[in-house]
């Protein structure tokens, strides 16, 4: 079969040098060269990933400060944690975060309306410390790169766009230019179909990333105002129910399955927009027809890694439980989600695509891993753990 390779432009960018080289002209594909490592696995992204950046989100943050020098970078729209105001008699709280900065003059201390704690997140040696009050002392705008993968087989995932956050700034990418041998028509009809698909399926308009955080200190000295560029640390929220008895507060979120870094949620406001499609008129339906769909991924082209390809997509499923392998660690990603199919899991088929899950990785998965960051029900670990080890339903 006929390979059509993607044309790569020679030069690397930094997250930086491609905002300001691109940012008026997304959406782009690109392929990332430098990964990162992150503090969680929900923060790392692989060098050879392929992605679709389609715009850029600006949150707004509120950095404060505790009473022993810590500093928390708290989301603007949190409304999950009320505040009341210290020290001021024209205006009763509780405020959330949005009143206090629209009401008040920074700095501004204030004290959460419950007793709370906070502690490392994913971290059991992480000691509780008491949230008492906080002075907030100014805002920041925390910048995003919404994305999408094109995974295997040239699928898009749209249900859980990837977050970069600009504190990666290991990160390098190469900007695909068109397709070598084909025209440029050939090339506009392709990122079309993506932006079609992004445009109707994408969950681009939701977006508020509500998690709390920490900041370190020493990177604050060291990158002053920069409080985008720093990676901070992930922390849960106790609120104090009863004596000795504390639960978290999560974040709100409109996808309960999906993992939080990823969960999206609507505020009406700041929402992230699609660049415009060009003006060109394209038989959707004929184009459409080309691509498979499993679930809420598309296909128009096969990406082979190795060669950064593209390819009309061959079409191979495991149709019944008989056609799995005894050996499941040399399936793909397709594969292991029509296995999942077969065991009546399907609900997960989504994440295991978007995180690249295959029979090799699937292998390494253990169970907090499929419990927290997948979400599944301790019923479908073990069924899904079983299965691993050879068992399939009869």
């Amino acid at each position: 079969m006929q390979s059509d390779p993607i044309q790569w432009a020679p030069r690397e960018y930094s997250l930086k040098e491609f905002l300001t080289e691109f940012c008026s002209s997304l959406p782009k594909i690109v392929k990332v060269t430098e990964g990162f490592l992150g503090g969680r696995e929900l923060e790392t992204l692989s060098a050879e990933t392929i992605l679709r950046i389609h715009s850029l989100y600006l949150q707004k943050r509120a950095i404060a400060e505790s009473h022993h020098q810590t500093v928390l970078s708290i989301p603007v729209n949190l409304e999950s944690v009320m505040f009341d105001v210290v020290h001021q008699k024209h205006k009763t709280g509780p405020f959330t975060m949005k009143e206090v900065l629209r009401h008040f003059n920074l700095p501004v201390t204030i004290s959460s309306t419950d007793k709370l704690t906070y502690k490392e997140m994913n971290n059991p040696k992480s000691k509780d410390h008491k949230l008492r009050q906080l002075s907030v002392k100014q805002i920041y705008e925390q910048k995003f790169l919404l994305c999408h993968n094109i995974i295997n087989n040239g699928k898009l995932s749209v249900r859980y766009p990837t977050v970069i956050p600009m504190y990666m700034k290991e990160i390098k990418v190469v900007v695909a230019e068109g397709l070598k041998g084909k025209s440029e028509t050939e090339w506009n009809i392709m990122c079309n179909h993506y932006n079609k698909i992004v445009k109707d399926l994408g969950n681009l308009d939701h977006f508020i990333c509500s998690d709390i955080t920490l900041l370190d200190t020493d990177e604050l000295d060291l990158d002053v105002g920069k409080y985008s560029e720093i990676e901070p640390t992930y922390v849960d929220i106790c609120r104090k129910k009863s004596e000795n008895k504390y639960e978290i507060i999560h974040p709100q979120q409109s996808l309960s399955e999906a993992p939080k870094y990823y969960t999206i949620q609507s505020h009406g406001e700041n929402k992230p927009q699609i660049s415009p499609e060009q003006n060109t008129e394209i038989n959707y339906s004929q184009l459409s027809a080309t691509a498979t769909r499993r679930g809420n991924i598309r296909s128009l082209f096969k990406f082979s890694r190795g060669s950064s390809s593209m390819q009309t997509p061959e079409t191979k499923y495991i149709a019944c439980m008989r056609e799995v392998p005894d050996d499941i660690q040399h399936l793909n990603v397709d594969e292991v989600c029509d296995c999942l199919n077969l065991l009546n899991m399907g609900e997960y088929t989504e994440t295991f695509q978007s995180q690249q899950v295959d029979g090799q990785l699937l292998s390494d998965l253990d169970r907090d891993m499929m419990l927290n960051t997948f979400g599944m029900s301790h019923f479908h670990v073990t069924k899904l753990i079983r299965f691993r080890e050879g068992w399939r339903p009869k």
